[in-house]
């Protein structure tokens, strides 16, 4: 995904690829940061109206300035680069809650084998108890 979407000539079709790609994994999704992901969105389509005024100075005047074409696409690779950091944030951190529930799980699981009771998942909440208390509290 990175390579599609860093080349050196930055194309809409990069920019598709990464966000179908990115839209595959949902849950990654909910964990974007709502500030920044919104602002790179809503700036976006500034660069692409921009390529369209620097497209006819270019091509039918022939007073277009460089500058304004470089800054151009500075401004795409800028809100670019701000969505797949965001994206990869996301994923970082949604890796980390696996990691953690994961071990809170082992270790709840290692504490009541040591106990000796048998584990057993409530439905009403999903949190761990043993036989125990599951006979105490009557679930």
């Amino acid at each position: 995904m990175l390579g599609v979407l860093f080349r050196p000539p930055g194309t809409l079709y990069g920019l598709n690829v990464g966000l179908c790609l990115a839209g595959l994994s949902p849950r990654s999704l909910a964990r974007l940061r709502p500030v920044p992901t919104l602002v790179a969105l809503c700036a976006l389509p500034i660069p692409f109206l921009l390529f369209c005024v620097s497209h006819g100075l270019w091509l039918e005047t022939g007073s277009g300035e460089a500058n304004f074409l470089y800054f151009q696409c500075l401004g795409y690779t800028v809100f670019v680069v701000q969505l797949t950091l965001e994206f990869t944030g996301a994923s970082l951190r949604r890796d980390k809650a696996l990691r953690v529930t994961e071990k809170i799980l082992l270790r709840e699981k290692t504490d009541t084998k040591e106990q000796g009771d048998a584990v057993v998942v409530d439905d009403d909440d999903g949190r761990i108890k043993t036989d125990a208390v599951a006979a105490e509290t009557g679930g």
